[in-house]
């Protein structure tokens, strides 16, 4: 499905009729992209900051999140 590292949103550079003009863009991966989905869901969910120490958790906790979901779905892959 995904190598982790592949840009997510990637965008080309782009001049407008006025002449102004938009330098390309990398984006963020998509392994960046879904911890931060993670970690919204992480965040929103008071049980789980309601501990010492959560927001030590929370960023290996969302890159993991992250990780199992690249390797799901890698598996349906053939």
């Amino acid at each position: 499905m995904t190598d982790g590292n592949e840009m997510a949103f990637a965008r080309p550079a782009y001049q407008y009729a006025s002449g102004s003009y938009d330098q390309p863009s990398d984006g963020m991966t998509k392994r960046e992209y879904f911890a931060a989905l993670a970690m919204q869901g992480l965040c929103s969910n008071p049980h789980y900051t309601n501990h010492v120490g959560w927001y030590e958790d929370l960023k290996m906790d969302a890159v993991q999140q992250a990780d199992n979901l690249i390797a799901e779905l890698n598996r349906g892959v053939k």
